[in-house]
């Protein structure tokens, strides 16, 4: 997602990641919808920086992402 792409780790909050999804073609104007791609994107780039399978809650992964931290992985 090019949210992530274009915010440092230190910035990233859920709020400006909806108020960009919000301008994008493909926005489902779904929270849960959003919500669950959010969290399977989230997911998949902890997977993919600390190479294990992530199911963490959402606000772990944003904090860890931002401290730099590898999140428990469940």
């Amino acid at each position: 997602m090019e949210y992530f792409e274009q915010t440092s780790p230190n910035e990233y909050r859920f709020l400006d990641y909806y108020q960009y999804r919000r301008k994008q073609d493909d926005f489902t104007c779904s929270f849960r919808r959003e919500a669950d791609s959010l969290q399977r994107y989230l997911n998949s780039l902890v997977e993919s920086r600390y190479g294990g399978p992530a199911e963490v809650p959402r606000r772990g992964i944003l904090q860890c992402l931002r401290r730099g931290d590898q999140p428990a992985l469940w």
